[in-house]
């Protein structure tokens, strides 16, 4: 079990605890800077040295999808530093037994012995092994909500009204909402929530269809985030926090995801002038209120469970008269654009592999180079039927394989001779007799050395051609040498 937690500990090292280590000291540094500004920062009356919430909202997502996608990007990316050769030397493959190690003075020295188990990588494996766990137990209970969601959406009823269909076309023109939006009406105790990427709905509560004013401030906040697609968004927020679950910073981001995602709804929505900011406010009142029926944490909601009443007043008093022009929305997705890719291609930079430095192949080729001279090339094995195959060997290992192969050689020819004086010694069969009953001893015995003195003979000259070989190559190689 420690074997197994170890060599998990050790792979997962560069392919995942490096790129989480990198990314919590970038993350975390980007996003304290941004959130001072952004909550604690001054407050004058000009918008300009306040960051938009809906800014805010791109940088926190930019910033938590950046985590998965360096430990994705971590074996494409190469690195851009070589520390690992720096503090570890170079990794050298010669060929040569694992116990025989070229030194950098010449000669081969035996490797020192490795420790059983490395208990810092175990200790990684178990972490290793229980964010796992936990990811999976967060995934499940992800589709249990998701399952949620589709229940929601076959039990509740559509609102055929003529009003709010009329209403929910004009609003979804109005915001240049694409997809066909399906209204339905909630349970009487629920707040007004969107999901679906595909097919979009939008979930009002019959309290809201009987008053126009509600309903078309709700619908104007829902639509807003079915322009955003930001049902997508937070399902795949939701699927890179359960993985990330143990990560502090991960679960601060998507606390402040989901605080941005509705103030920044809500300065969207009155600065494209759809509602007056006082009936937003009292709805926005009414709708915080607790409900019986709570929402799913996946869906667009307008009650907003992760801000407060009080940050959303705050966030319409500085930017309800900021209209959001096409150019400010490209600045922000930018912007948020340049701080996903700096952060995950430098954190996936920590988890790549990294090549030789160029210092550093001279001494490579010298230690393979004298490596080299101290082994000689030797056929491990002859087959008839294939190519010869070659190991390295050091000079007394060599000198120890032709001496082996010399034994066997002695040994067969003893045996043969053996073999052959007992079949000398055997009386004259008599007349063969063919399938003789009981069979004749005398064939019987004589027929059994025989076949073995075959086989014996066979192998000695299988053995002879391979010493033969061996003593060749060692010999060829060592009068080179001593020319050289």
């Amino acid at each position: 079990m420690l074997e197994f937690l170890e060599g998990i500990g050790s792979g997962s090292v560069r392919v995942f605890w490096l790129p989480v280590l990198i990314w919590t000291g970038l993350a975390g540094a980007v996003a304290l800077g941004f959130g001072v500004r952004d909550r604690f920062g001054p407050r004058p009356p000009w918008v300009g040295n306040r960051l938009h919430p809906l800014a805010g909202y791109r940088l926190r997502q930019a910033l938590l999808l950046a985590l998965p996608a360096s430990i994705l990007a971590a074996p494409w990316v190469p690195t851009l530093w070589s520390w690992e050769s720096e503090l570890l030397g170079p990794v050298l493959s010669t060929g040569l037994d694992p116990a025989v190690i070229p030194s950098p003075r010449g000669g081969v020295t035996p490797s020192d012995p490795l420790p059983a188990v490395d208990m810092t990588a175990v200790l990684l494996g178990g972490a290793m092994a229980t964010v796992a766990v936990v990811a999976v137990t967060r995934i499940v209970a992800l589709c249990v909500i998701l399952q949620r969601l589709r229940g929601i959406r076959l039990t509740a009823l559509p609102v055929n009204d003529s009003m709010p269909q009329r209403m929910l076309r004009e609003i979804a023109g109005q915001l240049g909402v694409r997809p066909r939006v399906h209204l339905l009406e909630g349970p009487p105790d629920s707040a007004p929530m969107t999901f679906g990427f595909r097919r979009p709905v939008v979930v009002v509560p019959r309290t809201v269809l009987d008053s126009p004013t509600s309903l078309r401030t709700v619908l104007a906040h829902e639509l807003t985030h079915v322009r955003r697609a930001d049902y997508f968004w937070a399902l795949l927020e939701s699927v890179t926090g359960a993985v990330f679950a143990f990560h502090p910073l991960a679960w601060l981001l998507r606390r402040g995801i989901e605080r941005c995602r509705e103030t920044s709804c809500d300065a969207e929505v009155l600065g494209a002038g759809l509602v007056r900011p006082r009936e937003y406010a009292e709805l926005l009142a009414h709708t915080h209120t607790p409900a019986q029926f709570p929402t799913p944490a996946v869906a667009a909601s307008m009650s907003g469970r992760a801000v407060t009443l009080r940050e959303r007043l705050e966030a319409m008093k500085y930017f309800a008269d900021v209209r959001l022009t096409v150019r400010r929305r490209i600045g922000a997705v930018a912007g948020a654009g340049v701080v996903f890719l700096s952060v995950a291609s430098i954190a996936a930079c920590a988890g790549s592999r990294d090549a030789p430095a160029e210092h550093d192949l001279s001494s490579l080729a010298a230690l393979t180079l004298d490596a080299e001279k101290q082994s000689y090339v030797i056929p491990l094995s002859i087959d008839p039927e294939g190519p010869v195959q070659y190991t390295r060997m050091s000079e007394q290992e060599a000198q120890e394989e032709i001496e082996r192969l010399e034994i066997q050689v002695q040994y067969l020819r003893e045996r043969i001779e053996e073999i052959s004086k007992a079949v000398k010694e055997l009386p004259e069969p008599g007349p063969l007799r063919f399938d003789p009953d009981p069979p004749d001893p005398e064939w019987s015995d004589r027929y059994y050395l025989n076949e073995r003195l075959r086989v014996l003979h066979t192998v000695r000259r299988e053995v002879v051609k391979t010493a033969e070989k061996v003593k060749l190559a060692y010999e060829t190689q060592k009068r080179m040498r001593d020319r050289s």
